[in-house]
């Protein structure tokens, strides 16, 4: 799916660069990140997604 797909409908969001880029693979596991993947922070229950933000930055870094 295309991230201008994904990102349509949704106010407030602003983009730098082209958004016409596949993402392959949308997860909330940061566990599951791979390249070209959208990770979704989401704070549930249990954890908050937004503490594996840099965890998911450095394997994205490291992946390429």
């Amino acid at each position: 799916m295309e991230l201008k797909q994904i990102l349509q409908g949704i106010e407030g969001i602003k983009a730098k660069g082209s958004i016409d880029i596949d993402v392959p693979d949308i997860t909330n596991d940061s566990r599951k990140v791979k390249k070209g993947s959208m990770f979704i922070a989401v704070k549930g229950f249990e954890t908050d997604g937004h503490k594996y933000l840099k965890d998911v930055i450095k394997l994205v870094i490291n992946a390429n």
